[in-house]
C-alpha cells in the first residue's frame, strides 16, 4: 500500500512532463515553420538544404525527438498524442522546402503536371513521351483536378512530399503493429522511417502513388491474408476438418465464420463475403500499380511470390494474378513502347549493369561526392544492420518473423533484373526500408531497448545522427532541385516567344523547369551533352521549324555539380553563345537567358 501511494505522485510528475514536453515540441515546430519562410532559398550551397535550415528548426526538431521518445515510453500509449509527433516530423523534414521555397520544389513534379495536362486536353498523347504507356497516375490526377475545377495540377505540388509521406506511414504502421505486437514498436517504426526515407520519390509522381499502394497491398496480405506457421495441404477429404481444427472455417460459404488475423493480435473474424471484399480490393490495388508504373508491380509480385512460395500467404493466386496482369499490360497497352525498346526493358540488368549505373553518379564536385557516398553509406549500414538483425536472433533461437525476412529480401532480385537506368539500388532501398527497419527495431527491443532512462537516452542519440544525415542525403542535391520563381518567369516568357511547333532546348536534362504548359506544342529537347554553339547548332539543326535555347541557374548548377565543371562555367558559355553568329538573345533576367538559333 505504502508503495502504490509512492508511485502514484510520480506518475503523476512523469505525465506533466510528458504533457508540457509535447506542448513545448508542437508549438516550436509551429513556430519553426513560419521562420523557414524567411529564409532565401539562393544561399543554399552544395550541400543543400542543410545549410539554409533556421536554427529554430534544429531546435524543434530536438524537442520532437525528446518529447517523441517520452510519450512513446510511456505506460499507456496515446496514439493521437504520438500522430501529432509524426505530423509535425513530417511536416518539418519533408515538408520544410515547401516553407522554404518561393516554388514548390523539383522540377521532375512540374513535369507531372504537364502530363496530367496533356491527357486533360489530348486524351492519350502515347507518342509524346514513353512515361504515357503507364498512365494510371496522370489520368487518376486529371480526374481530380477536373472535379475540383482546377485549370492545373500545380496547387498540389508544394505539399504533396509531406501528405506522401504521411499517408506511408498509415500502411507502414499496420505492417509493424501486425508482426511485431510490441508497445511502442510500430510508432518508432514510422518515426524512423520517416527520416530514413531520403530517396525523394514521395513527390507528384507515378512512382509515389505506386509506391503508397504497393505498402497498401502488402499491409492488406500480411494482415488478412498472412499464414503464420508451416503447413502443408492435407488430403481433400481432410480439407474441411484440417480448417476447422485450424479455427479457419469448415466452408467458404456465405454466412460462415472465417478467421483472419486482422488489426488485433488475436485477430478479428471475417465472413466468406468480406474476405472476398478484401482480395478484390487487393486486384484493384494491383491493377492501379499496373497502370502507372513500370517498377513497382515488379516489386510487389516478387515480394508476393516469395511470401506464397514459403507458405506465409494463403492467396496463392495473388502473384499469378499480378504477373498476368503485368503481361496483359505490356502486350496490349504497352507494346508500342516496348517492341522497340526491349534490350531496355529485358537486357539492362545484372550486377555489371548496376556498377556502371553507380559509378556514373560517382562524379562531379566534391560537394556531391559526399552527398552520393553518404546515400550509399546509409543504404549499406541499414541493409548490414537488417542482416545483423536477423543473425542475432537465430544465434539466440528467438522467433523472427520469415514475412519481414521475405519482404525485406525479395527485392534485391531486381538487381539482376533491371538496371532502371541506374537509379535501381535506389529504388531497392526504398522497397525494403520500411521491412528493414521493422527487423532491427523488432531485435533492438527484444536486445538492448527497455525504456529506461538509457533506452530514451539511446534513442535520442541516435536520431541526433539520422537526422543530419537525412538532410544531406535528401535534399543534397537542391542547388539545381530547387525552382527559382526566376525561371518560371523566363518558361513562360519563352511560351510567349516562341511560336507552336519550335523546337525548345536545354543544355542539361536537370535544372530545367518547364513542360508544366503546352507539354504538346512544342518539340522539346533537354539533353544537349555539347559545350560549344557549333555543336549546340548541328544538334538543333536535326530539327525544322523555329528553335530556343534557355540556359537556367538550376541547369549551370547541375552541371558544376554532377559533372564537376568549373563554377564560372555558366558565364563562359553564355559569353560564347553571344560572341556567336547563330544565337541571338531575346530575353533575359537574373536566373535565365533565352536565345533564338539563326
Amino acid at each position: 500500500m505504502t508503495r502504490a501511494r509512492a508511485q502514484g505522485p510520480s506518475r503523476d510528475l512523469a505525465g506533466q512532463v510528458r504533457n508540457v514536453a509535447g506542448a513545448v515540441a508542437l508549438a516550436a515546430s509551429v513556430a519553426a515553420m513560419v521562420s523557414a519562410q524567411k529564409v532565401a532559398p539562393a544561399a543554399i550551397g552544395g550541400y543543400g538544404l542543410i545549410s539554409v535550415v533556421p536554427v529554430l528548426v534544429w531546435l524543434a526538431l530536438a524537442m520532437l525527438v525528446v518529447s517523441f521518445a517520452l510519450h512513446v515510453s510511456a505506460p499507456a500509449l496515446s496514439g493521437p498524442r504520438l500522430g501529432l509527433h509524426v505530423v509535425a516530423w513530417v511536416l518539418l523534414l519533408h515538408g520544410l522546402p515547401g516553407f522554404l521555397e518561393h516554388e514548390p520544389p523539383f522540377p521532375s513534379a512540374w513535369i507531372s503536371v504537364g502530363f496530367v495536362n496533356a491527357f486533360i486536353r489530348h486524351g492519350h498523347p502515347y507518342n509524346l513521351d514513353a512515361r504515357f504507356f503507364w498512365p494510371g497516375f496522370f489520368t487518376t490526377a486529371g480526374a481530380f483536378v477536373g472535379f475540383n475545377g482546377w485549370s492545373s495540377a500545380l496547387p498540389l505540388l508544394r505539399w504533396t512530399p509531406a501528405i506522401s509521406d504521411l499517408f506511408f506511414a498509415l500502411p507502414i504502421f499496420v505492417i509493424a503493429k501486425l508482426s511485431l505486437r510490441r508497445r511502442g514498436a510500430p510508432w518508432i517504426v514510422v518515426w524512423l522511417f520517416v527520416a530514413l526515407n531520403w530517396v525523394g520519390q514521395d513527390y507528384f509522381s507515378p512512382q509515389g502513388f505506386a509506391y503508397f499502394l504497393f505498402l497498401a497491398i502488402i499491409a492488406v496480405v500480411v494482415a488478412a491474408f498472412s499464414q503464420t506457421d508451416a503447413w502443408q495441404l492435407p488430403r481433400a477429404r481432410q480439407v474441411g476438418a484440417w480448417l476447422e481444427r485450424r479455427g479457419i472455417a469448415a466452408r467458404w460459404s456465405p454466412g460462415e465464420r472465417v478467421y483472419l488475423p486482422w488489426w488485433s493480435p488475436s485477430g478479428m473474424s471475417l465472413t466468406a463475403s468480406q474476405a472476398a471484399g478484401v482480395f478484390a480490393i487487393v486486384v484493384i490495388g494491383a491493377i492501379a500499380i499496373t497502370m502507372s508504373h513500370q517498377l513497382t508491380p515488379i516489386a510487389l509480385a516478387m515480394d508476393l511470390v516469395a511470401l506464397v512460395v514459403l507458405r506465409r500467404c494463403r492467396v496463392t493466386s495473388l502473384p499469378a494474378i499480378l504477373i498476368l496482369l503485368i503481361v496483359v499490360w505490356l502486350s496490349y497497352a504497352g507494346i508500342d513502347y516496348w517492341s522497340g525498346h526491349v534490350a531496355v526493358l529485358f537486357g539492362s540488368g545484372g550486377v555489371t549493369t548496376v556498377s556502371t549505373g553507380l559509378s556514373s553518379r560517382l562524379a562531379g564536385s566534391t560537394a556531391h561526392l559526399a552527398v552520393v557516398y553518404l546515400r550509399l553509406l546509409i543504404a549499406v549500414a541499414l541493409w548490414f544492420l537488417a542482416a545483423g538483425a536477423c543473425v542475432w536472433s537465430g544465434l539466440r533461437r528467438r522467433p523472427l518473423d520469415l514475412t519481414l525476412v521475405l519482404l525485406a529480401g525479395a527485392p534485391f532480385l531486381l538487381l539482376v533484373l533491371q538496371s532502371y537506368g541506374g537509379e535501381v539500388p535506389l529504388r531497392v532501398y526504398l522497397y525494403t526500408l520500411p521491412f528493414m527497419i521493422c527487423l532491427i527495431v523488432d531485435a533492438i527491443s527484444r536486445a538492448a531497448l527497455r525504456w529506461s532512462w538509457r533506452g530514451i537516452v539511446a534513442f535520442i542519440l541516435v536520431t541526433a545522427i539520422v537526422v543530419p544525415s537525412y538532410f544531406v542525403a535528401r535534399f543534397g542535391n537542391e542547388s539545381f532541385e530547387q525552382v527559382r520563381p526566376g525561371e518560371i518567369v523566363a518558361v513562360q516568357a519563352l511560351y510567349r516567344l516562341a511560336p507552336p511547333g519550335s523546337t525548345l532546348t536545354a543544355m542539361m536534362v536537370n535544372g530545367i523547369t518547364w513542360r508544366w504548359r503546352k507539354f504538346a506544342d512544342y518539340n522539346y529537347i533537354d539533353d544537349l551533352d555539347v559545350s560549344t554553339p557549333a555543336g549546340i547548332v548541328r544538334e538543333i539543326g536535326k530539327h525544322t521549324g523555329p528553335a530556343f535555347l534557355i540556359l537556367t541557374t538550376g541547369q549551370i548548377e547541375y552541371a558544376v555539380s554532377s559533372y564537376g565543371l568549373p563554377p564560372d562555367w555558366g558565364t563562359v558559355i553564355n559569353r560564347k553563345l553571344a560572341a556567336s553568329s547563330h544565337f541571338k538573345l531575346v530575353y533575359r533576367n537574373p536566373d535565365a537567358d533565352i536565345y533564338r538559333v539563326r
